[in-house]
C-alpha cells in the first residue's frame, strides 16, 4: 500500500520509504525480516528479489527490500521497536562496503 510507514510503539519514529531513515534502520542486525507482520507482502518481495536478479543486483541501499515491503503491505502502519533495532550492531556488509543512503554514497561505518 502506498503511503505505508514504520513507527515505534511510542510513535517517536515515523519512517517512510522516501527518506534515508529506512536505510539506516535496515542496516542494523536487530531488524528481523521474518518478524514483519504482513507475511504475504514479505513473501511477495522475497519472490520479486529472488526471481528477478536485476532487482537485487541494482540495490545499493540497505532499505530497498524494506521499501518494497512498505509498497506491497496491506497495513498502513507497521509497528517495530525502532529504538531496540537501532541499538544493535550494523550488519557486516554495511560495516565493510560502500553503500547508499538514499542517493548519497557513504563509506563503510559502524
Amino acid at each position: 500500500m502506498r503511503g505505508s510507514y514504520i513507527t515505534s510503539p511510542g510513535g517517536a519514529y515515523v519512517i517512510t520509504g522516501s527518506g534515508t531513515d529506512i536505510d539506516l534502520l535496515a542496516e542494523h542486525e536487530g531488524l528481523d525480516y521474518d518478524a514483519l507482520p504482513d507475511r504475504i507482502a514479505a513473501e511477495k518481495v522475497d519472490r520479486l528479489w529472488r526471481d528477478d536478479p536485476s532487482v537485487s543486483a541494482d540495490s545499493f541501499n540497505a532499505g530497498d527490500w524494506l521499501k518494497d515491503y512498505l509498497y506491497y503491505t496491506r497495513e498502513k502502519v507497521t509497528v517495530l521497536d525502532v529504538e531496540s533495532i537501532l541499538a544493535t550492531p550494523i550488519r557486516y556488509e554495511y560495516r565493510t562496503y560502500w553503500h547508499q543512503h538514499g542517493i548519497e554514497t557513504v563509506p563503510p561505518h559502524d
